[in-house]
């Protein structure tokens, strides 16, 4: 049976850390400054700095929550990986 490569794990872990970065990123840029500006129907206009904001946080937290889930579990898969013993050229079955 042929071993997993690690760097299959640890580039997905990367790029799910990336978008996780990402998505926390988006989160506080277009939920989190304006959480007190929201009104019933979930909308902000901000006439100083001329932006409309509709209330969409949790769309971003939500992607951020999957994100963050694939890095725990890609991580523990890398873990997995590098630390299996692997057989011995000696005792391989067959040989």
């Amino acid at each position: 049976m042929k071993r997993p490569m690690p760097w299959r794990a640890l580039l997905l872990a990367c790029a799910s850390l990336a978008l996780t970065a990402f998505s926390g990123l988006a989160w506080h840029e277009r939920y989190w400054r304006w959480r007190d500006c929201f009104n019933a129907e979930g909308r902000c206009y901000d006439s100083e700095a001329g932006v409309m904001v509709v209330q969409a946080g949790y769309l971003w937290a939500g992607l951020g929550i999957v994100a963050l889930s694939v890095f725990v579990v890609s991580c523990a898969w890398f873990w997995r990986i590098r630390t299996r013993p692997s057989a011995s050229p000696s005792r391989r079955p067959g040989s």
